[in-house]
């Protein structure tokens, strides 16, 4: 269904961190972006007209002004491409706060700082982690370590409005975001899931506590169902109309999951995990309307703990893999 064809390389080696890959394809120009982060550092290879690439690193010195030598770099988290809108932003979370670039440019158009009252300033322990755009509200939802959920708007020119609604309810540290027109999905490390209405007052939907414990390390949404990896190797998938009920459970990995991405026109779920394994399974119901989910590619990247991954396009003609200390991601091609 897939092969392995090429790859893209990146100035350093991503870390070792879930979600670790993201993915934007410019719908005019045909370049394609692929990010990923290294310490206190993060990576942008932008490839034109499928050959020549362009590579940049964007270093994380928070409170840094011109002219000052400022505090030391900060470790980045993530970096996500978010579409707000029209407008695509390019998202740093860190253990300060967060940053927000312009995606094309990649110039610093506005930096979050996350304070922590009980913490010394020289603390790490107040981050951010996880982000999504909610493009019909154009805005961008970043998840904390507080277990809260920070929703930015974007207005014209990038501009981000400084002071955002914070969404509460989840008692752990966020792992990871999605959304969709209709839903926004945040998870934690107690392996909890919550849905909110993606626009208004981000009214809290329902509750999902499918990982018995696990830490939810990643999840999407495929259509009306959330698509969760856990620590345990598991994937499960819950039915957004029926408040969250499991319906599907795949014993997908040996080790952690790392990162999975899903393609709702091809109803296609791709999954990667410390046990070098890039899995793709095609979910659909069978004659009896039940919930299946075919395993239609097993790869193995050897001896990489592969820790990203990200459909490149809408119809899933490609996508990419990264993994921990490795300084390019594969892409892989469909084949007929």
């Amino acid at each position: 269904m897939y092969k392995r064809y090429s790859s893209v390389s990146f100035k350093l080696s991503a870390s070792s961190l879930h979600n670790n890959l993201s993915v934007t394809k410019n719908t005019s120009t045909g370049f394609i972006s692929y990010a990923v982060t290294h310490r206190t550092v993060a990576c942008v290879t932008t490839l034109k007209h499928g050959e020549k690439a362009e590579s940049a690193t964007l270093r994380c010195v928070p409170g840094k002004t011109k002219g000052d030598s400022g505090p030391p770099p900060c470790a980045v988290v993530q970096a996500k491409f978010c579409a707000a809108g029209s407008q695509v932003i390019l998202v740093l979370n860190t253990v300060k706060g967060v940053q927000f670039y312009d995606s094309e440019t990649l110039n610093l158009v506005h930096y979050y700082k996350m304070m922590d009252p009980a913490a010394e300033p020289s603390s790490n322990s107040c981050f951010t982690r996880g982000a999504t755009g909610l493009p019909e509200t154009s805005g961008i939802a970043i998840g904390t370590s507080s277990g809260s959920v920070l929703v930015f708007k974007v207005a014209m020119n990038n501009f981000i409005v400084a002071d955002p609604t914070e969404l509460t309810g989840h008692k752990s540290a966020i792992t990871d975001l999605c959304s969709s027109r209709n839903h926004l999905v945040s998870s934690d490390d107690s392996g909890a899931i919550r849905l909110w209405q993606p626009s208004g007052r981000y009214q809290s939907l329902c509750t999902i506590s499918g990982g018995l414990g696990d830490v939810c390390t990643t999840v999407r949404l495929l259509g009306d169902w959330v698509v969760s990896g856990y620590g345990s190797g598991k994937i499960i998938l819950h039915s957004i109309p029926d408040d969250g009920g499991k319906v599907c459970e795949i014993d997908a990995h040996g080790k952690w999951i790392n990162a999975i991405d899903t393609n709702r026109s091809q109803g296609l779920v791709v999954s990667v995990g410390d046990d070098s394994l890039v899995n793709v399974w095609h979910v659909s119901r069978n004659e009896k309307n039940e919930l299946s989910a075919e395993l239609k590619l097993s790869d193995t990247i050897p001896d990489i703990a592969l820790c990203g991954v990200e459909f490149v396009d809408d119809h899933a003609e490609q996508f990419a893999v990264t993994g921990y200390d490795w300084h390019e991601a594969a892409i892989f091609h469909k084949t007929l």
